[in-house]
């Protein structure tokens, strides 16, 4: 699991922040929540009940401790929708989007006489001790086209060349649509030998350096941009 992954990665130092995206995601295999929250949360204590079974949160040697930011929409349902909720209650990690789909249940199989299996759900899970039925409203909440959230939550990141028409108007201060290059990818310029002292059309600047100058990155995705910019925020506040 990639979460996993994160807390082993000892020789990545510039980590500022961690975003989590649970949109179009669902499930109802609960146990492995206990996990996934000690990741995060190292004091043991009762997270859900289901089907009568309760699930605890189990602390991990390993902890994620940089900001954690998750985000979720109206198709994010189950166990992705629990984690969610056990985030913002527990006080761990901000939860960005729009409100999702308020389906965590129980379910009981039943098979019938011709032989299939039929799923029901028998009761709601409870959460931190509470029944939630309505679905999670998120700390921020950031509207998306329906119509285009799913492309760009698959897609959020283009890269465009600075003889773009976005890119050209970026040098426009007064136009709000278009994102202006961020810090990370100052850094990235600079360690690719672009500096205020030599521009990207500088002589003395490599190819790759002068390639990596003549783009732009720009997040599409307006909840992932909203992340990011929280996250730098924090970070800039940590100073």
């Amino acid at each position: 699991m990639m979460l996993y992954a994160f807390t082993n990665a000892s020789s990545v130092t510039n980590i500022i922040g961690l975003v989590v995206d649970l949109r179009f995601c669902e499930g109802d295999l609960y146990e492995p929540l206990g996990d996934i929250v000690g990741l995060f949360d190292g004091r043991p204590r009762p997270l859900l009940e289901v089907c009568g079974v309760v699930i605890s949160n189990r602390p991990s040697p390993f902890r994620i401790s940089v900001p954690t930011i998750i985000l979720v929409n109206g198709v994010t349902r189950g166990t992705p929708e629990a984690l969610a909720l056990i985030a913002k209650k527990l006080g761990w990690g901000i939860v960005i989007g729009s409100k999702t789909a308020g389906e965590m249940f129980e379910w009981k199989e039943y098979r019938l006489s011709d032989g299939r299996l039929i799923r029901v759900a028998v009761g709601v899970v409870r959460v931190l001790g509470e029944e939630v039925s309505q679905g999670i409203t998120p700390d921020l909440e950031v509207r998306v086209d329906p119509e285009k959230e799913e492309d760009l939550a698959q897609n959020p990141i283009e890269t465009l060349g600075t003889n773009s028409t976005i890119a050209r108007l970026e040098e426009k201060p007064a136009d709000p649509t278009v994102r202006r290059i961020n810090e990370a990818e100052l850094e990235r310029l600079h360690r690719s030998g672009v500096t205020s002292g030599s521009p990207p059309n500088s002589k003395s600047s490599t190819d790759t350096a002068r390639k990596e100058a003549e783009e732009y990155m720009v997040i599409k995705d307006p909840m992932l941009a909203r992340a990011i910019d929280l996250l730098t925020a924090v970070r800039i506040l940590r100073r």
